[in-house]
């Protein structure tokens, strides 16, 4: 295989995972989806998935909240 398409699959495997920080596959099984299906695949997967729901992007800041009022 060229060098230059290998450096391709690699950089495009590393840059498309960054579009689906906030959707439910993720990050990392967006960069395996790349890595080992194509960077195409991947790109498909991160822009149709759909995002996660707001609590899971705040963290867990509610649930301390209601743990610290509990005790």
């Amino acid at each position: 295989m060229n060098p230059a398409a290998l450096i391709f699959w690699f950089a495009a495997c590393i840059a498309i995972p960054f579009i689906a920080k906030d959707k439910k596959p993720g990050p990392v099984a967006i960069f395996f989806i790349c890595l080992f299906l194509s960077p195409i695949i991947g790109l498909i997967v991160a822009l149709c998935a759909k995002k996660k729901p707001i609590e899971d992007l705040e963290g867990s800041n509610e649930s301390n909240e209601k743990t610290k009022v509990q005790e």
